[in-house]
């Protein structure tokens, strides 16, 4: 699961016709990239589970308005206050990143792009082996099988709601069909779904958006 999650977050960033593109800072500011690794694998290194909060972070900024990096914003009436994120973190990873990135290219790369790039490299450093200590399965049965969410035992209520619907009831009942042969079908469509919902309010140039100085506020 972890190889496709990688191949998912790196499609979110993969050129397309919307204006994604992989490399897109290059030539503007080719360190980007791998600063923001930096930061992220020194986060990790200091708490295990920041790598999934900064993958929660991702999905959090896209729900509302687009992947525009508002959730980022800090004022009582921003969405980082609403009770849909509460919980949502990862905000002190993503501001050192910009810091850090502002000290070699300032202006240049937007907060948007910084929170799927931290993202992105989280899903690499996520634990592998399916080590328990620091990994809750969220299928006891077999990952892919979805044989908890059937029988009314999934983990998070977000998850067992899905089998209550009946479109989403349809569509997690043909992939607990699958076998062992065809369970990279799940990961192909998860892929697919995050690539659209990173196209979502996408913003380009600065008629649409700003590169903000600081994630938490609006340039002045």
């Amino acid at each position: 699961m972890l190889e496709y999650m990688l191949v998912m977050m790196m499609v979110l960033l993969a050129g397309s016709s919307d204006g994604l593109e992989v490399g897109f800072y290059h030539r503007s500011c080719p360190s980007a990239e791998g600063i923001i690794l930096r930061v992220v694998k020194e986060e990790v290194a200091k708490n295990r589970g920041t790598a999934a909060v900064l993958l929660r972070l991702q999905f959090h900024d896209c729900f509302v308005e687009g992947c525009d990096g508002s959730i980022l914003l800090k004022q009582e009436d921003d969405e980082s206050f609403a009770a849909g994120n509460a919980g949502v973190g990862g905000f002190d990873t993503i501001d050192k990143a910009k810091a850090a990135v502002e000290q070699a290219c300032p202006g240049i790369v937007s907060c948007a792009d910084i929170i799927a790039l931290a993202a992105r490299d989280a899903v690499v450093l996520c634990p592998q082996g399916g080590d328990v200590g620091v990994k809750i399965p969220l299928d006891w049965d077999g990952e892919f099988l979805f044989d908890d969410i059937r029988s009314g035992r999934g983990v998070l209520s977000s998850d067992a709601v899905l089998y209550r619907d009946r479109t989403t009831k349809k569509i997690i009942d043909s992939y607990s069909s699958l076998n062992t042969t065809t369970m990279p079908d799940f990961a192909t469509d998860f892929a697919e779904a995050m690539v659209k919902m990173g196209k979502i309010g996408l913003k380009s140039g600065s008629t649409d958006g700003e590169i903000r100085r600081l994630c938490n506020a609006t340039n002045n």
